[in-house]
């Protein structure tokens, strides 16, 4: 996991990946990083794409000290962004146009440590913002726990499932997980903290607050 003190990251998949199964890989994580101001548009129409991490608008995997602020991503295949392995991070005035064929707006792979995801507008054509211990084998690039991330602020326009969704597979936990101020429009839930079978199932969430609308 992500750990401030010795500047370790594990990390149990790399993109892209092919299999359910993988040896763990530790690094250094890069750091101080900050994204703000920009638009990243994947134009999906117009491109040829795999059915692996990248098919997503912008994928981070290993990073701390991250903030990501003030942007737009649109027109992507999967994930319009996917982060995973990071700690210390703040995302923040995101907006998301990913209704072609797409699927979340924001998506994170645990672990992921002491953050907060703020202001996110737009619209999915799933999830609007969803946070995984781990994911389709697919699209994993991490797999591990949350621990104190606040997530605040979704105003989806459209969302085509839920506006947050937090899922996952055992034994990784989630252990101060802050959820509040749902808005917009979505088709399912505003909040969904769902036992997903996929790759097994989400055995604990300990305390995990939802406040707001």
């Amino acid at each position: 996991f992500p750990s401030h003190d010795n500047n370790t990251v594990e990390l149990r998949r790399v993109p892209p990946v092919t299999t359910s199964t993988g040896t763990p890989k530790i690094r250094v994580p890069d750091t101080n990083i900050k994204i703000s101001g920009v638009s990243f548009d994947y134009d999906y129409l117009n491109q040829t794409f795999v059915t692996n991490p990248n098919s997503m608008g912008v994928i981070l995997a290993g990073v701390q000290d991250l903030t990501f602020e003030d942007s737009y991503v649109y027109n992507c295949p999967k994930y319009s962004i996917l982060i995973g392995a990071v700690n210390l991070f703040s995302i923040s005035r995101i907006q998301s146009f990913n209704t072609i064929g797409g699927s979340d707006c924001l998506h994170l792979n645990g672990p992921a440590h002491n953050g907060k995801i703020d202001d996110i507008k737009g619209t999915s054509g799933d999830d609007f913002v969803s946070l995984t211990v781990g994911d389709y084998v697919n699209w994993e690039i991490s797999r591990g726990d949350y621990v104190d991330v606040t997530v605040s602020n979704l105003q989806p326009t459209y969302a085509n499932a839920n506006a947050f969704k937090y899922s996952g597979n055992s034994p990784y936990t989630a252990d101060g997980l802050k959820v509040e101020n749902i808005g917009g429009i979505y088709q399912l839930n505003g909040v969904l903290i769902y036992d997903d079978t996929v790759g097994g199932s989400l055995l604990n969430t300990n305390g995990a607050i939802v406040t707001g609308k």
